[in-house]
């Protein structure tokens, strides 16, 4: 599948509507995005492609920096190609996998960023709908700025008429998928509050009530966003359109409410901190300074040094006598913590649970297994669970110290995640997904290599670990692009 100009590399994604491939434009010798818009068994496919192209063609003549511009279009085959510029950057979808969930603040400022792209959208003559908002149609660029991407339903929708459904399941609204409903502005809000939920708690299937557990109440909802950023989400995705925000306009109103508050609960702590400095120091200036205060001042400086020395040598003798059994109640409390996680059905506590015992201890080995056992090896490694997977590495702290303070330990890890990818959830996005996982396992391992000065016994578990994720590196590269 090609055409002279425009040369399909390899796909990346399957998007609303079809396939999503990455090209290159060979008069411009640029990189381009192409979009499949499939038949899937339309029986008057000619005439909807015709009106398709019509509508697109409107498309074109948008303008605003933060939607890709729509260059050509052209059939191919049963398909319509939808050539778009390609932006720079990596999809939310996969920044919240690598990097863990955002802050409040961060994901009130990309909800205004994403607001304002859809209030334009929504004031065109007639409305343009998204209806296919998502982490992954989100596009960070290296500015910090985020793109909206991929409008094959978009082009394909008519507010008043349609017939079909469509939408991502779990991000559209509910009345997407039935074609007797008429859609509006309203649909996209929902599809939007979905999105920050995901950039909030890296899942998007989130109990946003709180009312059925006192431990989700404290721990899965009020320590990542306040009351006020709740009840705005709520409003997002409430099931009846009529109980949602009615316009983009009342959704960027209420956020930039939301941030002020924000900035302003920030401000208010630093001028407490300040204030807290300037009546400790007001008390030491208001004193005037004593004839004899240099001596005064040096007496009291042999006095203080000779207290810091006992009380130094007082807490190294305690840290001597009580060290270890300090470690045994630090190894009891990450035994308790693994046990409660492998116990609970509750997806939430499960993370807790983990996150704690590797907080406790980054690098203990049966903390690993278990994740391994739990999440991976179970045989039903999916979205979801590579969420709260990444979550609790990233909740923990544990990637931050396991690379330097064991990297075989680190790569074998990111071997079994890559293979997780690779063989759990699969696809286009999986197996990309797995790429980045083992290419984790060469670099860790290559840096280790370099520390090493002598053969260990080890070593022949880091070549077969080495040989095997270059394997799953090469099978990824010639795995055909179709």
């Amino acid at each position: 599948m090609s055409r002279p100009r425009y040369r399909i590399l390899r796909p990346l994604s399957r998007g609303g509507g079809g396939r999503i491939y990455l090209a290159m434009d060979e008069k411009l010798k640029v990189f381009r995005i192409v979009k499949e818009i499939c038949r899937n068994g339309e029986s008057d496919w000619k005439l909807k492609q015709q009106q398709f192209i019509s509508e697109i063609r409107v498309f074109k003549e948008l303008q605003h920096p933060y939607i890709p511009k729509i260059l050509d279009i052209y059939t191919e085959n049963d398909s319509l190609m939808l050539v778009m510029e390609r932006i720079e950057g990596e999809n939310l979808k996969h920044y919240i996998y690598q990097k863990g969930v955002a802050d409040e603040e961060t994901v009130v400022r990309w909800g205004l960023e994403l607001a304002n792209i859809l209030s334009f959208l929504h004031k065109k003559n007639p409305p343009i709908l998204h209806l296919d908002l998502k982490p992954s149609n989100v596009i960070l660029h290296a500015s910090g700025k985020l793109y909206l991407v991929d409008f094959g339903i978009a082009f394909a929708q008519k507010a008043s008429n349609r017939s079909t459904i469509m939408g991502t399941k779990g991000f559209a609204a509910p009345e997407q998928f039935y074609v007797d409903k008429r859609l509006d502005g309203r649909a996209d809000i929902y599809g939007f509050g979905k999105c920050l939920i995901f950039c909030l708690f890296g899942r998007v299937n989130v109990d946003l009530s709180c009312e059925d557990s006192e431990w989700k109440k404290e721990s899965c909802v009020k320590n990542v966003c306040s009351e006020t950023l709740l009840h705005f989400l709520q409003k997002c995705i409430a099931q009846d359109p009529e109980d949602r925000w009615q316009s983009m306009d009342d959704v960027e109103k209420e956020l930039e409410s939301i941030l002020h508050f924000i900035e302003d609960s920030k401000d208010q702590t630093a001028r407490d901190s300040l204030s807290t400095v300037e009546f400790l120091a007001g008390n030491s200036l208001e004193k005037k300074p004593h004839a004899f205060s240099f001596f005064r001042k040096k007496e009291h400086k042999i006095a203080s040094f000779g207290k810091r020395c006992f009380l130094c040598f007082f807490f190294f003798l305690l840290f001597l006598t009580v060290g270890k059994f300090g470690q045994k109640i630090n190894d009891m409390e990450v035994e308790t913590s693994l046990n409660y996680a492998r116990e609970s059905l509750d997806s939430e506590k499960k993370v807790a649970y983990y996150s704690h015992a590797l907080s406790l201890s980054p690098c203990k080995e049966e903390s690993y297994d278990s994740l391994l056992e739990d999440y991976i090896e179970s045989g039903s490694f999916t979205e979801e669970k590579a969420t709260d997977l990444l979550n609790i590495l990233q909740e923990s702290g544990a990637f931050l110290i396991v690379p330097k303070e064991n990297p075989v330990l680190y790569a074998r890890f990111c071997y079994a995640i890559g293979l997780g990818f690779y063989e759990g959830i699969g696809g286009i996005e999986g197996k990309n997904e797995s790429r980045l996982w083992f290419e984790r396992v060469m670099e860790a391992l290559s840096e280790g290599e370099a520390a090493e000065t002598e053969d260990t016994e080890e070593d022949t578990d880091i070549d077969q670990c080495k040989e095997e994720a270059r394997h799953m590196l090469l099978s990824l590269e010639d795995r055909p692009s179709s």
